[in-house]
């Protein structure tokens, strides 16, 4: 089959939707929680960093508490995305209550369940 894309899930125009904002700030605090975390771990005072924008993103449906139901969309960040080369690769999650209802009828179905959270890899 063909990879499922954001068109899919929320219709050709999903870009210019309520559904991509609330993507990109739930995206964009949990990665500053990750990474204020990971520098504090490292004695590092956080610092700011710029949003990446989520259509250039790759990103995964992941399970939850609900093995059968996707939980949530889990972005994969490369070095250099949001920090130094130094700080490596993060990923951000994003828990399917904040765009479910956005869904397009035929994939609500497919989502449910707990978002269980996944540490980054």
């Amino acid at each position: 089959g063909k990879p499922v894309t954001f068109g899919d899930l929320f219709g050709a125009d999903w870009k210019t939707m309520p559904v991509a904002k609330a993507i990109s700030d739930a995206l964009c605090a949990d990665l500053r929680t990750r990474k204020a975390a990971r520098l504090s771990e490292n004695g590092v005072e956080p610092y700011p960093f710029e949003c990446p924008d989520i259509a250039g993103l790759p990103w995964t449906l992941e399970p939850g508490s609900d093995p059968a139901k996707v939980a949530s969309l889990l972005f994969h960040l490369d070095a250099y995305v949001i920090g130094s080369h130094a700080e490596g690769p993060y990923t951000g999650q994003v828990d399917h209550a904040v765009f479910r209802d956005a869904l397009q009828p035929r994939f609500k179905a497919l989502f449910g369940g707990t978002m269980v959270r996944i540490d980054d890899l």
